[in-house]
């Protein structure tokens, strides 16, 4: 009986682990936003398997079937994983405007890209890695940093963040696990790393 269950779970798996996808819009950080300037808000993905094109910029992780497969998960909406991200922050901080930032660009092309936008300050995202793996269990590899950058290009606070965290485990539904891990994730990352000194730098005037 338990090889019949362990090979139930295992068809299971491969079964629903195709054609997964998580909304990165349905986060919402909870940012210290009420007596920021106007800001212009840009995310660039500079995964390294997005920038050779070995991955979609939609690409968000990886769903394992019953034997360790994977399968690609993408957004939910199709678009790119940055320009979700980006329209989230700008949701959360309310006065903010997003900026679409193509990986390719260089770090200086992608200041004046927020700039040009004529706003008193900008938040650039960098992302280097983010990834949910999933099997049975959930795990999120990131390397992202966070700028706040003044009108004039100079940087007026920096933080980063990088590791590996397990988010959750579910035996009979990794996939809906994954959905609702995923985005809940991402709104704990944000929040670490604006809500500080990443915040204070934005206070006006």
């Amino acid at each position: 009986m338990k090889m019949i269950a362990l090979l139930f779970l295992a068809a299971s798996l491969a079964g629903c682990a195709f054609g997964q996808k998580h909304d990165y819009t349905l986060a919402s950080p909870a940012l210290s936003s009420s007596s920021h300037k106007p800001l212009a808000v840009g995310v660039q993905d500079r995964r390294p398997y997005v920038l050779d094109h070995d991955k979609a910029e939609s690409f968000v992780g990886i769903q394992r079937g019953g034997y360790g497969n994977p399968f690609d998960v993408s957004t939910q909406s199709g678009q790119p994983l940055a320009a979700d991200m980006a329209k989230t922050l700008a949701s959360a901080l309310g006065d903010a405007t997003t900026v679409p930032i193509s990986p390719n660009q260089s770090r200086a092309d992608a200041v004046r890209a927020l700039q040009s936008f004529g706003k008193p300050a900008s938040l650039l995202l960098t992302l280097r890695e983010w990834k949910v793996d999933t099997m049975i269990g959930a795990t999120l590899h990131y390397d992202v940093t966070m700028e706040a950058i003044a009108a004039d290009g100079s940087v007026l606070a920096e933080k980063s963040t990088r590791g590996k965290d397990d988010i959750g485990s579910s035996a009979w539904n990794p996939t809906g696990m994954a959905e609702k891990a995923a985005p809940a994730a991402f709104k704990r990352k944000i929040e670490e790393l604006f809500n500080g000194q990443i915040s204070q730098a934005l206070q006006a005037p």
